[in-house]
């Protein structure tokens, strides 16, 4: 799908708008960086935080509450329609490489179940 001017002109707002980001709190330039080397659109960007922040509370909340973790696999379908349309191949190696980025930005519970525990990028398929 071929972008319209006004579609790129909004997608590197967006990208400024990240960089502004990145001056006020540097931990942010890892994941803001992913974002802008995807290409991804402002709405993408904005609905894969949204995403990141929701699993890593239901990851809490069914630990504390003796819960089965949902599965590396299970947030892969949840994470990987939201980066499409991608310029580049979306898959669970880019969304590994995506949470390494976010980690830094306080996700405790994405990072000790996924990144922490090792998990394997066949896990819950």
């Amino acid at each position: 799908m071929e972008e319209t001017l006004e579609q790129k002109v909004e997608r590197l707002e967006c990208y400024i708008d990240l960089l502004r980001d990145f001056a006020v709190d540097q931990h942010t330039f890892l994941l803001n960086n992913w974002f802008i080397s995807q290409r991804l659109a402002p709405e993408q960007i904005r609905k894969i935080q949204k995403a990141l922040f929701t699993f890593n509370r239901k990851i809490k909340l069914a630990e504390q509450n003796g819960e089965e973790i949902p599965s590396f696999g299970q947030f892969c379908n949840e994470i990987i329609p939201l980066m499409k349309p991608c310029p580049n191949p979306v898959n669970k190696d880019v969304v590994m490489q995506m949470l390494r980025c976010a980690c830094n930005l306080g996700y405790p519970y994405l990072k000790k179940y996924y990144l922490d525990q090792g998990t394997s990028l066949n896990e819950g398929d």
